[in-house]
């Protein structure tokens, strides 16, 4: 049983399920509120103290949003998201397939996910999935723009360059394999903040450190890397949790 509430003025997904124990507990985490309400009991007390905890939830988040409010991005079911410039709108289904299917045509991303998938798992299932796919379809972009860069300002040797999903740096840079890993949640920032993270490793291509060379480096390129790191620093989690939260646009 899912469906979205607002909370003062945010939206939650309000999940139910069975819990293993005998006690009821109600979560909030990821913009998902998540009761679980024990097996053995009657459906009219089940129904009781289900309404009984969500209301009690409403009121904590109410009372102490910031509490309740995690900026960690997720892509959901029936939002659009804006990719490098590309806007995907996701689209999710369930079955009894044993592993997820994904495919783009030409701007939807269309997950077919297990149904044997627990609730509270399900929309990270489909931001893992949509995210792989979305990375495939806008790789050839992503070249092109670091080739770009790399040929105007640094000229050095880069074999690859690799998307993954990462809550703790927004890109790195392999000496060993001259390859340029990036989050796969910048490539959803502003032009110049995607350019200055690339700006940035490239930089690493000729210096490891992070000396006065490298920055001097940096700031040949991007004489404001400052300021656009510091926005990165100030503002990236908040803005991606509300790009991540728009709904779909027709």
């Amino acid at each position: 049983m899912d469906w979205q509430i607002k909370i003062g003025g945010k939206d939650f997904e309000v999940s139910r399920a069975e819990a293993k124990g005998r006690y009821a507990s109600a979560t909030v985490r990821g913009g998902v509120i998540m009761i679980r309400i024990p097996r053995r009991i009657s459906k009219v007390r089940a129904e009781s103290i289900f309404s009984e905890m969500l209301s009690r939830i409403k009121a904590q988040i109410e009372s102490n949003p910031d509490k309740f409010t995690d900026y960690t991005p997720i892509i959901r079911n029936g939002h659009q998201i804006n990719v490098l410039g590309e806007k995907f709108r996701i689209m999710a289904a369930y079955s009894a397939r044993k592993a997820a299917r994904v495919s783009i045509s030409p701007d939807t991303v269309y997950a077919e996910l297990p149904d044997s998938i627990p609730p509270e798992s399900r929309q990270e299932a489909l931001s893992e999935a949509s995210r792989k796919a979305i990375s495939r379809r806008i790789m050839p972009m992503l070249k092109e723009r670091v080739g770009l860069i790399n040929s105007r300002h640094f000229n050095v040797a880069i074999r690859q360059i690799r998307v993954r999903s990462s809550k703790h740096v927004w890109g790195s840079y392999s000496h060993k394999d001259k390859r340029i890993n990036l989050n796969f949640w910048l490539l959803l920032m502003p032009d110049e903040i995607i350019d200055y993270v690339i700006v940035h490793e490239l930089a690493h291509a000729r210096v490891r450190s992070h000396s006065k060379e490298f920055w001097d480096t940096v700031s040949s390129v991007l004489p404001d890397h400052k300021a656009r790191r510091k926005w990165l620093r100030t503002n990236g989690p908040r803005y991606l949790y509300e790009q991540t939260s728009k709904e779909a646009v027709e």
